[in-house]
């Protein structure tokens, strides 16, 4: 109901969708991480949202599409960050190992 209520809002005015390999996400504890950034482990959805006022303000153009979608891939973490993840085993996403099982830090 929420998907189909942004994609039918008359306030809509951009829709995208990332694919999960073209971006990658700012890690929400990356302030106790030696890594900032994260692979996205799934595609992201992308819906802009305008009151008319903001429409003439700010209009959607294909060049905001383009800066978002480069600032999204962007933040792709470093090979050495990938193979510091699945080394250390953090986390339940497909990155980590998969299977839904913490393994931890390895001591």
């Amino acid at each position: 109901p929420c998907w189909e209520r942004l994609q039918t809002s008359h306030f809509k005015q951009g829709h995208w969708l990332i694919a999960k390999s073209d971006h990658g996400y700012c890690d929400g504890a990356q302030h106790q991480r030696r890594d900032r950034y994260r692979e996205s482990p799934f595609d992201t959805a992308i819906f802009i949202l305008q009151t008319p006022q903001a429409v003439l303000t700010w209009p959607v153009t294909s060049t905001l599409e383009q800066e978002i979608r480069e600032a999204m891939a962007d933040a792709h973490p470093t090979p050495a960050a990938q193979a510091r993840r699945r080394k250390e085993g953090r986390g339940m996403a497909d990155a980590d190992g998969g299977g839904g099982v913490y393994r931890g830090k390895k001591r």
